[in-house]
């Protein structure tokens, strides 16, 4: 099994950039975010189009979607995916219409995440819909009085027995910070969504920083090398550990 990530959007390209550095495969969108970043006057597609461009060509972007019935969503979806079919993908909300258009969508091998979810009858209708991906939402969800982290371990057992058929990826969502990131992948999820100080959380602490200053003490003795950038103490000097 793989651990994956994916980054949430941002006005910031170079926050692209180093997400897909330290691992990221793909972008997701929310409605707040699109409105943060992108402003009310930039539409669904243009949005995509800006996020296909600003990041690397390996990555996925995930637009979100909506629409008050399957035939709605669908045209919505369609009318996006025709900038990059094997880049673009959809979160659609979980419900009776996003359910129907989730499967249509997935006939056409166009990736979907069912997003917004809570409960395990979601996450059995998203893999009868041949989804993609499922997102638990986490944080909202505990907020609101669920286990997620049970959910997300529920979900993992129902999954895993499915035979003969592709799953969808568990994507935890509505991630605080990277206790629950890994509090979530421990619960038996496939990847999590962060956003990028999150994830560039997920690389450091301050023990780590400690050790290298230690460490960049004795480099700095070495011929050769300059460690200054370090800046580290005179106290800094255990050099065998």
């Amino acid at each position: 099994m793989n651990l994956n990530v994916y980054v949430a959007c941002s006005s910031d390209p170079r926050d692209y950039k180093e997400a897909f550095e330290l691992g990221a495969r793909g972008i997701l969108t929310n409605a707040n975010l699109l409105l943060k970043y992108y402003g009310e006057d930039m539409s669904l597609k243009d949005s995509a189009r800006k996020m296909l461009k600003e990041s690397d060509p390996l990555m996925t972007v995930f637009q979100s979607i909506h629409g008050r019935t399957c035939d709605e969503i669908y045209r919505k979806a369609m009318e996006i995916c025709v900038l990059d079919r094997k880049r673009i993908g959809f979160k659609i909300v979980c419900n009776t219409e996003g359910f129907k258009a989730m499967r249509k969508l997935s006939s056409q091998n166009i990736k979907v995440i069912a997003t917004g979810m809570f409960t395990c009858q979601q996450a059995y209708m998203a893999a009868v819909s041949n989804c993609f991906a499922i997102s638990p939402f986490v944080g909202r969800g505990n907020e609101a009085g669920y286990d997620m982290f049970e959910t997300i371990r529920n979900i993992r057992a129902l999954y895993d027995r499915i035979e003969g058929r592709p799953v969808p990826e568990i994507l935890a969502a509505s991630i605080h910070n990277k206790e629950e990131a890994m509090q979530a992948f421990i619960a038996g999820a496939d990847a999590v969504a962060v956003d990028i100080a999150t994830l560039k959380d997920f690389c450091n602490d301050p023990n780590s920083l400690r050790t290298e200053k230690a460490f960049g003490a004795a480099f700095d003795k070495i011929k050769g090398e300059d460690a200054s950038y370090l800046k580290y103490d005179s106290d800094d000097h255990n050099y065998e550990e």
